[in-house]
């Protein structure tokens, strides 16, 4: 069984990228919020990527996880979606932050499954 320091150094990392990733589509590059979006799902995807490449190449299975760490886990997650979401509403506005943030886990999960069946 892998450690749970480094289930949680990777989610920190991959929430890290996709900050940044938003950050530099919304306030540096300016884009609107097609391109944000789009941004948005190459992260995604790509992030979900390396997270299958560090539980394959490590055999992840993660039966004896305690709910201490399983919320210090998700709590990364929730973090780094508050964060994205702030972001995005000092882009736009707070309804169209919310409708990019919507569309594009929507736009995400579709091509992780259409992905997942070729």
């Amino acid at each position: 069984m892998i450690g749970l320091n480094r289930i949680f150094l990777e989610s920190v990392i991959i929430a890290i990228v996709n900050v940044f990733a938003v950050h530099l589509a919304a306030n540096t590059y300016r884009l609107k919020w097609e391109g944000v979006l789009l941004a948005m799902v190459f992260a995604s995807l790509i992030s979900g990527w390396i997270a299958h490449i560090f539980s394959a190449k490590n055999n992840m299975r993660l039966t004896n996880i305690s709910l201490s760490d399983a919320t210090g886990i998700l709590s990364v997650a929730g973090l780094s979606s508050i964060v994205v979401l702030i972001i995005l509403t000092i882009r736009f506005n707070l309804p169209e932050a919310l409708g990019i943030a919507l569309l594009s886990g929507g736009v995400a999960a579709f091509a992780r499954s259409i992905l997942r069946d070729m």
